[in-house]
């Protein structure tokens, strides 16, 4: 994924305060609501897929800590500490693979041959560094390195797994 070199220097800042916690950093996105800037900082348990509202705040103690000190944003801005949502952005190969078999949205940073940026369909495969959507009749072959975002279109069957799996992990806590 191409994240911007603000983005990397603060996700690799706050990785292992965050890993600490026992969570796991999705992605960091800087952002706009209005005219505020928003550090936005998605993060989950590894294993549950899931993060509270305490570990949110606790994480959210410590990335204000570091940002403070470090000192990377110049400006007035406003942290943001989540989870990612069940239409969750797609940063790695193994959130493709997670996901096989449900629909996503993915933008582009280099166009392909005919100019497309955009395009939606069923994640099918996923190989080192190429993933391949299907939609209707058409085939999209992409390379990760040349995807600026991806995440998941929110659909019935995303919800169903998504609530199968959170049942699952509640009988197991």
């Amino acid at each position: 994924m191409n994240d911007t070199q603000l983005e990397q220097t603060i996700s690799k800042a706050i990785t292992p305060v965050i890993e600490e916690t026992g969570q796991r950093l999705v992605c960091v996105e800087m952002g706009q609501d209005g005219n505020m800037p928003v550090l936005r900082v998605m993060c989950e348990n590894p294993k549950t897929k899931r993060i509270n509202i305490d570990e949110c705040a606790t994480i959210s103690r410590e990335v204000s800590a570091i940002l403070d000190v470090e000192d990377f944003i110049s400006y007035r801005y406003r942290l943001e500490v989540s989870s990612p949502g069940i239409d969750r952005p797609l940063v790695t190969a193994q959130d493709f693979e997670n996901y096989k078999g449900h629909e996503a949205r993915i933008w582009l940073s280099i166009p392909l041959g005919n100019g497309q940026k955009k395009m939606r369909g069923i994640i099918k495969t996923v190989e080192e560094t190429r993933v391949t959507l299907v939609s209707d009749e058409t085939v999209f072959e992409v390379d990760l390195n040349q995807i600026s975002k991806a995440k998941l279109i929110l659909t019935d069957a995303l919800i169903k797994e998504t609530a199968k799996s959170f049942e699952v992990s509640d009988k197991s806590e």
